[in-house]
């Protein structure tokens, strides 16, 4: 089993990505086959240079063996996998897409499991939690054509409220925070389009063409878009969206941080480089700058950005604190910026491909993978702690996981009470959707089959 390194596009956007290679994911007889998009994500185009994934192979092998200990598991926070997790009391609910494409509702332990939409013919897509948690839409498709779907899960039971045709599958859904709207992205007659979806009655609002098209919610009613790398936009439910006069072309980076107060985006600076800036409505604010692409996620407070600079050659040996200049992110690792102070703290993790903040905010979940596998290791103040080690699903690695940190503003594998992680894929050889407790040391347990998984926010 190999992971490789590939470049994928969302929205026309070229991204840093994982492929899964050699390894077996689940019988893929009985995996629905459509004729339109058999991943999630659209045009998704792997990159053919092998000599370059190679060399990006060996440098993550060498890179996980150094920041591990001797078993490949941090030293301060080694785990038994003896035993199983223990999962009664977990809040929440999860959602799975399972083997034969069905998605099934359950309890974090597995049990009380019912059943959203069914397997075989149709291809279901994007399950995505409201904000309450009380209901989940997605993406149907089959041989007479696309839906919307959003149900009603409350009270251990499912209720189907819409079912709405529609000319083409949304590839990225994301609920207002009062569950009056979904924004949505997919393929349309012009390229990519951003849909507004009222969520009382279905109705499908076509905002407009763009791409790459990336999205953050600002507030129940308005969310902010950059489209195209050049545009920023302002985009109500109802009514014409405005563009922001920017005064600089954007740099390489894919979703916003929207803020109560401000939206994080990055400039670029002409050769490759980008300034990670706040934006206010009276002031721009430099907060740092990386020779190259970033990925970005801001804690549920507001207060810290974490940053990744993906790897690209020779690692910066130190971090600029300069009075009247930003400082410079080193490549290659995660950096924490305290948006109250603009002190910057780098994490000594390399090769990190993910990363996802817990609902309290005190734990940043980073995914470190390797040319076999891949580890969350969590990490909460000085204390790490390593998950299961685990092999991405296809769904998981192809579909989601290039576009993390636009995930990140829509979905979650976390529980409610930022205790357990949700997982999607094979653990020692065995494929299904597995919890895992990072507040004890023992392993996660399977609870069911599944290429790709949900936690509900509350």
């Amino acid at each position: 089993m190999r992971f490789r390194f590939h470049t994928v596009t969302w929205c026309g956007f070229a991204v840093v990505g994982l492929m899964v290679t050699g390894c077996s994911l689940g019988d893929p007889a009985v995996r629905p086959e459509a004729e339109a998009p058999a991943s999630t994500t659209p045009a998704t185009t792997p990159a053919q240079d092998d000599t370059v994934e190679d060399a990006a192979e060996d440098a993550a092998e060498d890179a996980v063996e150094n920041a591990t200990g001797e078993n490949g598991v941090a030293e301060d926070g080694e785990r038994d996998r003896a035993d199983l997790a223990d999962l009664s009391g977990l809040p929440g609910e999860l959602v799975r897409r399972t083997f034969d494409g069905g998605l099934v509702v359950s309890t974090p332990d597995g049990s009380n499991e019912r059943e959203l939409a069914p397997g075989g013919a149709a291809l279901n897509t994007q399950p995505t939690w409201s904000a309450s948690g009380d209901r989940i839409a997605w993406s149907a498709l089959d041989a007479d054509g696309a839906e919307l779907l959003i149900a009603n899960v409350a009270d251990d039971s499912v209720a189907i409220e819409t079912r709405e045709a529609v000319l083409s599958p949304a590839f990225y859904m994301a609920w207002s925070a009062a569950d009056s709207w979904i924004a949505g992205l997919r393929n349309g007659g012009a390229g990519i389009e951003l849909i507004m979806i009222d969520a009382a009655t279905g109705d499908v609002r076509v905002v407009g063409p763009g791409q790459p098209f990336f999205t953050d919610w600002v507030d129940n009613d308005e969310l902010v878009a950059v489209i195209g790398g050049t545009v920023l936009a302002d985009i109500p439910a109802v009514g014409e969206a405005t563009q922001r006069g920017l005064g600089a072309p954007l740099g390489v980076f894919q979703a916003p941080v929207a803020l109560a107060d401000a939206t994080i985006v990055a400039f670029g600076d002409g050769q490759g480089g980008n300034t990670v800036t706040r934006i206010t409505a009276e002031v721009a604010t430099p907060l740092a700058t990386a020779d190259g692409p970033v990925i970005m996620a801001a804690d549920p407070q507001g207060t810290r950005l974490a940053v990744v600079v993906p790897a690209a050659g020779v690692q910066s040996e130190v971090i600029s604190f300069q009075t009247n200049a930003p400082p410079t992110l080193p490549a290659g690792q995660v950096s924490i910026i305290d948006l109250e102070t603009g002190a910057v703290t780098t994490l000594p993790e390399t090769n990190v491909a993910a990363i996802s903040w817990s609902p309290n905010g005190e734990t940043l979940a980073l995914l470190q993978v390797s040319a076999d596998d891949a580890t969350w290791r969590f990490v909460t103040g000085d204390r790490r702690v390593d998950g299961t080690t685990f092999v991405p699903s296809r769904e998981f690695a192809s579909a989601y996981l290039p576009f993390a940190d636009q995930y990140e503003r829509s979905s979650t594998w976390w529980s409610p009470d930022s205790s357990a992680f949700v997982l999607s894929g094979s653990v020692d050889g065995e494929d299904g959707v597995w919890v895992d407790r990072i507040d004890d040391e023992l392993a996660a347990v399977r609870i069911g089959s599944g290429d790709i998984a949900f936690w509900s926010p509350q």
